[in-house]
C-alpha cells in the first residue's frame, strides 16, 4: 500500500500495516500532493506511481501529475529503508 506526504511516498505492508520503505521524491518541485495510484508506466514497460499534485492549499494548482517507476520492495531488506527517486516525469494538464 502507497501513502503520500509532502516530498515522500511511504510503503506499508497490506499483510500487518507495517512501514516498509520511504522514498523520498527529489529533484521536483511540488505543491500540495493530493492522490497517489500505481498502473502501467505511460512509458515503456512496469508499473509506476502517479502522484497527482493538483491540490490549493499552497495556491492555484500546479496540475500536474509525477510518474515514477515503482520500486521493488523486498520486505526482508527494506523493512523501514529510505530510497531516494531523482527519475520522475512531470506530466502537465488543463
Amino acid at each position: 500500500m502507497w501513502k503520500i506526504s509532502n516530498n515522500l511516498i511511504l510503503c506499508f505492508s497490506a499483510y500487518d500495516a507495517s512501514l516498509l520503505a520511504v522514498i523520498n521524491v527529489t529533484n521536483v518541485t511540488t505543491q500540495d500532493w493530493e492522490d497517489i495510484a500505481c498502473g502501467p508506466c505511460a512509458v515503456g514497460t512496469g508499473h509506476c506511481i502517479y502522484i497527482a499534485d493538483s491540490g490549493r492549499n499552497a495556491g492555484p494548482p500546479s496540475d500536474t501529475i509525477f510518474m515514477l517507476r515503482e520500486p521493488a520492495i523486498n520486505p526482508a531488506s527494506m523493512a523501514g529503508g529510505e530510497l531516494n527517486e531523482t527519475t520522475v516525469a512531470e506530466l502537465k494538464f488543463k
